[in-house]
């Protein structure tokens, strides 16, 4: 991926050192890529390829809330595996999905809850099965936000939160056959619009939580009171990185 694309251009999937090099040759102005290794076997959906993408927002130095509510973004074109001959069916970026008058629509656009329905419908698990399978993903991608921000606990040149801040992300992470969570990138700054029409009610959650913490000063005062959760928002990290924070977001402006 060329570092300096974004909403699913510049992806290349690249079979073997020859195919990597002429791409390479031929992309002669882009001086830094990402090469990842592309994750066989992925679940399916409908027998589309996913991926997840869980809102995150960061506020303080630094506190880590992720939103209950993740998004499950399919591809139109059914996958097949070792087929590489169209990149929709891989790259399920939405903006990608959108090229060439291919429109995304609400067949491609689910809750990650809806995951329950597939894998009752097409993996054949019983209801309570489908809840739990979904509950320990949805923790495992809890745990690895978590455990994302705290590597980067010093790393000021590359992350560097700020008392009276906040920043908001877009994660994605991809699922596999045995349910291996691998998280895929993660978005500063990230595109609104994947929800559609049909459930654009995330994000209007995701920004009335944000505001709950850093205008709402007095909601958030009674730590004990409160818990872990602000509205739909689940804080999965907090830790002070500069000595200065007394480990509640204080995101009120004076």
């Amino acid at each position: 991926k060329a570092s300096t694309h974004n909403k699913g251009s510049g992806v290349f999937l690249i079979e073997n050192f020859q195919h990597f090099r002429k791409t390479i040759h031929l992309n002669v102005d882009i001086r830094e890529w990402v090469l990842q290794e592309y994750i066989g076997k992925p679940l399916l959906i409908k027998g589309c390829k996913f991926h997840v993408r869980l809102y995150a927002l960061a506020v303080g130095c630094v506190s880590v809330y992720v939103l209950r509510k993740a998004l499950l973004l399919s591809s139109s074109i059914p996958y097949e595996e070792g087929n590489f001959s169209d990149p929709k069916a891989h790259i399920t970026n939405t903006s990608f999905q959108e090229t060439n008058g291919n429109k995304m629509n609400a067949l491609n656009v689910h809750l990650f809850g809806d995951l329950v329905h597939f894998l009752v419908e097409e993996r054949k698990f019983t209801f309570e099965m489908a809840v739990s399978k979904v509950e320990a993903l949805f923790s495992t991608m809890c745990d690895i936000v978590k455990e994302l921000f705290s590597a980067f606990k010093g790393e000021f040149s590359v992350f560097s939160p700020l008392r009276n801040c906040f920043e908001q992300f877009g994660i994605d992470f991809l699922i596999n056959q045995s349910f291996h969570v691998w998280l895929l990138e993660v978005n500063p700054g990230p595109d609104f619009k994947q929800t559609g029409k049909e459930l654009s009610g995330v994000v209007d959650d995701f920004i009335e939580d944000t505001a709950k913490v850093f205008l709402d000063g007095d909601f958030v005062k009674d730590r004990n009171k409160l818990g872990k959760n602000i509205g739909g928002l689940i804080e999965v990290y907090n830790e002070s990185w500069m000595g200065e924070s007394d480990g509640l977001p204080s995101m009120k402006m004076f």
